[in-house]
């Protein structure tokens, strides 16, 4: 048991590093955003709309260290404030057209990064690793150690 909890530790290792890898390719494709930027950029784009405590939330840090890249991603024309039609008191966040537009580059660069992992497997092999993986991440929130 040992032996497989220290493999899926490095292979989990590698993988993550691979991950960050294309985040930070895709950073670097969009001239002045950094990793943290995208990743908000990210989630707007999957959400669509998001409020400033979902952000914080997401990003698990302060609403004052939200505000801030928030304030930057809006100077730099990635994402724009708005007031809910709902409840005019609520702002929305939502992206640009420029900020749509590094999403779907996101979104591409991983979704090639998928394809090229799941062409190194077989037809069986592919359908059990990205079930394992759903599983996994149904329940990765009960794995992450307290503070």
């Amino acid at each position: 048991m040992e032996k497989k909890i220290e493999r899926l530790s490095t292979s989990l290792e590698m993988l993550m590093v691979k991950m960050k890898e294309v985040d930070d390719r895709c950073a670097a494709l969009t001239d002045n955003i950094n990793t943290k930027e995208l990743g908000l950029i990210s989630f707007v784009g999957h959400s669509g709309t998001v409020i400033m405590k979902q952000i914080a939330d997401f990003m698990d840090i302060p609403m004052s260290t939200a505000t801030g890249i928030v304030d930057k991603l809006v100077a730099k024309r990635y994402i724009m404030r708005a007031h809910s039609e709902e409840d005019r008191r609520t702002v929305v966040i939502q992206l640009t057209a420029l900020g749509q537009e590094a999403y779907q580059n996101y979104v591409d660069m991983k979704t090639d990064w998928s394809s090229r992992i799941i062409t190194m497997l077989s037809p069986e092999e592919s359908s059990l690793f990205i079930d394992l993986l759903e599983k996994i991440s149904d329940h990765v929130n009960n794995l992450v150690p307290e503070q």
